[in-house]
């Protein structure tokens, strides 16, 4: 399967649309991880979840109210997770480098559905994982910077030198301007994230 090849517009409007609609399932489809993607990502670790990090949010009620009549279920919250972040216990690491026995990394996922707990997150991904991250080092390569045409409303267009990338994964939108330090599990837009049950070989690293 081919690197996930996306626009930064596209990638723009998939989190625009997570923000307003997290839980809504505002993905059409479900593309899963193939092995190229699996490829990317410059650090992979086993290691058991510890705590899940969840930052709560209070709808609009004139939102939530249009996604309950435009949905067959109506919402079991009226609230909805605009962050989360999740602690691991470190066993292995099987590529790139970690000196923290227990690392903190954020996750934003690609299909609107976050585990609203630990127990949750358990039960959804199970309590020993193999999981891959990015960095701002592999958003600098992904997203190299470049001559881009700036098409902005009213003005004529002009090239600029810009960060343009042709791969995109969902935490390359948090390096811009903001934590270079952090890392996020490894997630496209509309798929799911990079953790496995440690005998799966969907990544070709199964250790069991």
């Amino acid at each position: 399967m081919k690197l996930w090849m996306r626009s930064l517009t596209v990638g723009i409007f998939a989190i625009a649309v997570a923000g307003a609609f997290s839980g809504a399932h505002a993905c059409w489809t479900d593309q899963p991880l193939g092995k190229a993607d699996y490829a990317a990502a410059d650090i992979v670790f086993e290691g058991i979840p510890v705590a899940v990090h969840p930052t709560f949010k209070p709808l609009n009620p004139q939102l939530l109210k249009a996604i309950n009549q435009r949905s067959k279920h109506k919402r079991p919250h009226n609230d909805q997770v605009t962050e989360f972040d999740i602690s691991f216990e470190v066993s292995r690491v099987l590529r790139g480098e970690l000196t923290d026995k227990v690392i903190r990394v954020g996750w934003i996922h690609g299909t609107f559905g976050y585990p609203r707990s630990h127990d949750e997150f358990v039960q959804r991904y199970g309590d020993e994982l193999r999981v891959g991250l990015t960095t701002y080092n592999l958003y600098q390569q992904m997203c190299p910077v470049k001559p881009t045409w700036n098409t902005r409303g009213g003005e004529a267009p002009k090239k600029e030198m810009r960060r343009s990338c042709d791969v995109m994964y969902t935490g390359f939108f948090q390096y811009e301007g903001q934590d270079e330090t952090k890392p996020f599990i490894l997630n496209a837009p509309c798929s799911g994230p990079y953790m496995l049950p440690l005998d799966s070989d969907e990544d070709g690293m199964a250790t069991l």
